[in-house]
């Protein structure tokens, strides 16, 4: 997507648009991939007198729910994905920001607060699409990572995958 205002990597995920949703392989290889590119982005901007403090060294990943359908199948993807962050890059994450978190999971994360460590609660932000997203969204990412991420998180809505007419984005081809 682009860096926040510090400068950190923003990571952007809509699971509507996975395209290899049945594939955890393929799916972890590719946030495996994301990650390792974010990595070499810090390295490279570091060794350039960018990103000096560690905190600007974490990358923050915005993950959208927008999906209904996706809200209520049960998916082994985002606890394999969660997985692969926790062990092995659990440093590296400055925060989550959940938007359109459907209401079953937000009332689920509320019910766990008192027993998730302080640290962890820190890290985890959960909007919904409305003013304040934007709001928080400018706040934390700036207004240029906000405008792309409002614009992309509608267009996602819009177009939820449809699975007889394979209506996902080709983000390799050519726009016409």
């Amino acid at each position: 997507v682009g860096f926040d205002l510090l400068g950190r990597p923003i990571i952007y995920t809509c699971f509507s648009q996975v395209h290899e949703r049945h594939d955890i392989n393929a799916s972890m290889i590719h946030l495996t991939l994301c990650l390792e590119a974010c990595m070499q982005m810090l390295r490279k901007r570091s060794s350039r007198g960018m990103n000096k403090t560690a905190e600007s060294r974490q990358w923050i990943w915005v993950v959208d729910f927008g999906c209904p359908r996706f809200a209520f199948r049960k998916n082994p993807l985002m606890s394999s994905m969660t997985a692969r962050l926790m062990q092995h890059y659990p440093e590296m994450l400055n925060s989550i920001v959940a938007v359109n978190f459907p209401l079953i999971y937000r009332a689920l994360w509320r019910i766990s607060m008192p027993y998730v460590n302080e640290r962890v609660k820190d890290k985890i932000i959960i909007l919904n699409e409305d003013d304040d997203m934007k709001k928080t969204l400018k706040s934390k990412l700036g207004s240029e990572a906000t405008d792309w991420l409002s614009s992309e998180i509608k267009s996602n809505r819009r177009r939820c995958f449809d699975w007889k007419r394979k209506n996902y984005k080709k983000y390799w081809t050519k726009p016409t």
